[in-house]
């Protein structure tokens, strides 16, 4: 009994601090309404939005607003948006031509896709988010996605390839953000590249979600 009860505590100890990434979903190809005093604005022009902000649309044509975030923590179902991808062709199709270009907006790196307060956080344990992000490899973030280092509060991890000193100084050099990171929050910062050399810098500070 006494062997069960501990098992169960480590459990629960275990999925208290899991790390759960929010990440908000938003569309591409969202006509932007030209105003008669902007003459120079181009015709059938598009613009990307967090979903929260063209659901506003959705409702006011009668229709069933769509998810506005997603959610993923690692060991648990993998995320898969082809639901929402469905839901988004119908609405398309309903609200007419205009809007047949809609899609889901794609994210090959975290944050590539922010607006306002819309950007992805999480909760549970800081020291796990890069491996939510890991976990997101290929499924919602890019195929090519790597790792150059992760940083939370006065932890600093760097992957195999930085380890030494002019790798180390190269990343200094080419992130701002890792180079001055406080960690006076519970912010994480992780830096990852996703092109073919292997050489772009894409900086992400992931904050905690608001409780």
């Amino acid at each position: 009994m006494k062997r069960f009860l501990l098992a169960l505590a480590c459990l629960v100890s275990v999925s208290a601090f899991a790390t759960t990434l929010s990440i908000p979903l938003f569309v591409e190809g969202v006509p932007v309404k030209t105003k008669k005093s902007q003459k120079k604005q181009k015709k059938n022009q598009t613009t990307k939005m967090p979903m929260a902000w063209f659901n506003k649309t959705v409702k006011k044509a009668g229709m069933k607003p769509l998810p506005e975030w997603i959610e993923h923590t690692p060991g648990k179902d993998v995320v898969d948006t082809s639901g929402i991808d469905e839901q988004l062709n119908e609405v398309a199709e309903k609200l007419g031509k205009a809007y047949e270009g809609l899609q889901l907006a794609s994210e090959g790196t975290p944050n590539e896709n922010r607006a306002g307060n819309f950007s992805t956080c999480y909760t549970g344990r800081g020291d796990g988010v890069w491996a939510a992000v890991a976990d997101l490899t290929d499924v919602y973030y890019s195929d090519q996605m790597g790792l150059f280092g992760w940083k939370y509060k006065k932890q600093t991890v760097l992957d195999e390839s930085m380890q030494d000193d002019e790798n180390k100084a190269w990343l200094n050099k080419n992130s701002k953000l890792w180079k001055k990171w406080r960690g006076d929050d519970d912010s994480v910062l992780v830096v990852t590249h996703q092109g073919d050399g292997g050489d772009d810098v894409n900086d992400a500070i992931i904050d905690r979600c608001d409780d």
